[in-house]
């Protein structure tokens, strides 16, 4: 680096005056420790434009199955419409903790007079989005909702069946940015 400058980046070896802040571990996997006199502006931008996401991508389900906050107190993500074996499709909330991510519709019978089965959701508002796929899945029924609806009932049981989480881990970004936080 040149004497004319304070700082040199230990990437690009480019001297610099001043820098914001570069976290020694990425922010996202929860560090709260960062230099200004490491790594240059110019590093700090291409690092979070390819390795830093490829890492916090990679590291996602970890995050929110620990609920790991970032370094600024940021809760995990939530993992959005994962399947299920039984065909849910599932939201995973900090924690690991599953959510219906849409209704889930189990017909037991069909008559010709009568459709009985189960309508699973997520939260209140699915259930009109499940009551309006099993219209459109028999429409010739005649659905009362009003009535249909009276007589739902709420009930909290467990997931009782596996979620189904990506967690592949690899690429040259990816592996780059573990080289970098090492």
């Amino acid at each position: 680096c040149y004497a004319d400058y304070v700082n040199c980046c230990i990437y690009c070896r480019l001297g610099f005056q001043s820098a914001s802040g570069e976290h020694i571990l990425q922010n996202s996997l929860g560090a709260r420790w960062s230099s200004e006199i490491i790594v240059c502006n110019k590093c700090q931008k291409d690092f979070g434009d390819t390795i830093d996401p490829a890492v916090s991508e990679g590291f996602a389900w970890l995050r929110n199955l620990f609920d790991i906050f970032t370094g600024r107190g940021k809760r995990a993500s939530t993992i959005k419409k994962l399947p299920t074996p039984g065909g849910r499709v599932v939201d995973l909330e900090p924690g690991g903790v599953p959510r219906l991510s849409q209704p889930h519709i189990e017909i037991e019978e069909v008559s010709l007079d009568k459709v009985t089965g189960h309508i699973s959701a997520g939260n209140p508002q699915q259930l009109e989005w499940g009551l309006k796929l099993l219209q459109d899945r028999f429409p010739e029924a005649k659905l009362d909702r009003e009535s249909l609806l009276a007589t739902l009932k709420t009930v909290s049981v467990p997931l009782g069946e596996a979620v189904n989480v990506n967690a592949s881990i690899g690429g040259v970004d990816y592996s780059r940015g573990i080289l970098k936080s090492c």
